[in-house]
């Protein structure tokens, strides 16, 4: 029989199960984890048993590893928590509302600048004055952001 010829043989589950000495069930479990057949619900011996080997080469899962991972996890989780009830930590969603908000009053802020200095200018020949009364407007406004502080919103008891 040629490498072609062997490639296209086909099987039925049963005999696919008793090749392997396995059952039918766990050849029908196997297909669900990904066992090659055809559209006719027939094995594909060789690719079959290609990735039957394949699958038995790889290692088994520690069951004491995946414990500890979990154990492990579930540690973090509870600091990360402990952290979030004593104010150590604060939602992503949250620092995101806190500078949107200050930007927006920044915004404003600067935005105010024009309508609010626009009388001192308009009678305001010196250039340097002008200049120096502009920068002083920015000046407030960027201190008023620096001493902005977050605060996280506090939830209300139920």
């Amino acid at each position: 029989m040629t490498k072609e010829q062997l490639n296209n043989v086909e099987v039925a589950t049963r005999t696919f199960a008793e090749i392997l000495g396995i059952s039918s069930r766990r050849v029908q479990q196997l297909r669900a984890e990904g066992l090659p057949y055809s559209q006719k619900n027939q094995i594909q011996l060789l690719a079959g048993l290609k990735w039957y080997l394949a699958q038995q080469q790889k290692p088994p899962i520690d069951l004491m590893e995946a414990r500890q991972r979990r154990l492990s996890a579930q540690a973090q989780l509870a600091e990360l928590e402990l952290g979030q009830q004593q104010g150590q930590l604060v939602k992503r969603e949250e620092i995101i509302e806190a500078i949107q908000e200050s930007l927006l009053q920044l915004r404003n802020r600067l935005l105010s600048i024009p309508s609010k200095l626009s009388p001192a200018l308009a009678v305001e020949a010196n250039a340097v004055l002008t200049k120096n009364i502009l920068e002083d407007e920015i000046y407030k406004a960027l201190t008023e952001l620096a001493v902005m502080q977050f605060q996280p919103q506090t939830k209300k008891p139920r």
